[in-house]
């Protein structure tokens, strides 16, 4: 039997029996669909805005082979990369922050030979991107195949 709850304060669902899901639909069209397990799946999520009361969370993250043509290899919040030259990139943001003074923090990693370290701009120069530079211990850029990218802030 399924049965709907509501009091001033909650809506409850619920749906027993075995292989019982609760579905939230719109217009006819499933939007939401959670199963017996907790799995929750909904066939589309948007970001509209981030919100400051949730600054200790990541807000955009991506991972980049930053080697020939710039290929994001997933993301969060993040719409594209700009080659700026041999280890030089730019990360651009979907949804900016609300200040120029969020943090980032990241790491690259090579397959063959040599040392590079990764270095971020210390103050991005806009809410909607940050600067990522690879370069060898002798400061030479040098394009990396991973590249790992993390933001913070309001």
């Amino acid at each position: 039997m399924s049965t709907i709850k509501s009091s001033s304060e909650n809506l409850t669902l619920n749906a027993d029996g075995v292989g019982s899901d609760v579905v939230i639909k719109n217009n006819g069209t499933e939007t939401v669909r959670v199963d017996g397990s907790g799995t929750v799946t909904a066939t589309s999520l948007t970001v509209d805005t981030l919100t400051n009361q949730d600054t200790q969370l990541c807000k955009a993250w991506v991972n980049f082979d930053g080697t020939g043509t710039v290929a994001i290899s997933n993301s969060y919040n993040v719409s594209s990369i700009t080659d700026r030259g041999t280890g030089s990139y730019t990360v651009n943001l979907t949804v900016p922050f609300s200040s120029a003074d969020f943090a980032a923090v990241g790491i690259s990693r090579i397959t063959v030979g040599g040392d590079v370290g990764l270095a971020l701009s210390p103050s991005p120069t806009t809410t909607s991107s940050v600067k990522v530079g690879n370069a060898t211990s002798t400061g030479a850029g040098r394009d990396t195949p991973n590249v790992h990218v993390a933001c913070f802030g309001d």
